[in-house]
């Protein structure tokens, strides 16, 4: 996937937004609304039910038809599309987001549940030394993600990104589990 990411510029009510994306991917994970607000939605563990992990694109597909079918809810990369769409402001966006009910399926931590961030280490752990390395590059700004280094990033990172809503500056470099495989990219 990191070799597929796309930047899209989109427009809505609102305004202009400029959204990191994949080909088909109908609703917004991560994007930036120059002069109004930048988000960004991380994916919480997701439950299993399957045993193989071959079979772990199935799981993917199984939480996602629930989540829309069981619940009637929309998922949160809709809302938060929506909130780029029709959100003129930073407050009225967080008024949206915290108003809209959205089909989430993170529950507390129990059996079944696989967490999606891996690396070295119990995922509590992982957390533990990103946080560590992230809280190391605060008040410093390395060009070209620098910080985008183990431990931040693990062999399931697929993008990396840095935005700026004032200034609309969006730096994206998509990853395999090899490493950056895409350019280095920045927009306003």
């Amino acid at each position: 996937m990191g070799r597929l990411v796309e930047i899209v510029r989109q427009r809505g009510p609102a305004g202009d937004f400029l959204n990191v994306t994949w080909p088909g991917f109908a609703g917004v994970l991560t994007a930036v609304a120059p002069g109004r607000f930048a988000a960004s939605i991380n994916p919480a563990p997701m439950r299993r039910h399957t045993k193989a992990g071959w079979l772990l694109w199935l799981d993917y597909a199984l939480n996602a038809l629930a989540a829309l079918f069981t619940s009637g809810r929309p998922p949160p990369e809709y809302v938060l599309r929506r909130a780029f769409e029709t959100c003129a402001t930073f407050e009225e966006a967080c008024r949206l987001l915290a108003r809209a009910p959205v089909a989430n399926a993170w529950r507390d931590h129990s059996h079944g549940w696989r967490p999606r961030v891996c690396g070295e280490g119990t995922p509590i752990e992982n957390n533990r030394r990103r946080i560590a390395a992230m809280a190391a590059c605060t008040g410093v700004h390395p060009p070209n993600l620098e910080w985008a280094a183990a431990p931040v990033m693990n062999a399931f990172t697929r993008v990396a990104v840095e935005m700026c809503a004032s200034s609309g500056q969006l730096v994206v470099a998509g990853w395999e589990a090899t490493g950056r495989v895409t350019a280095f990219t920045e927009l306003t």
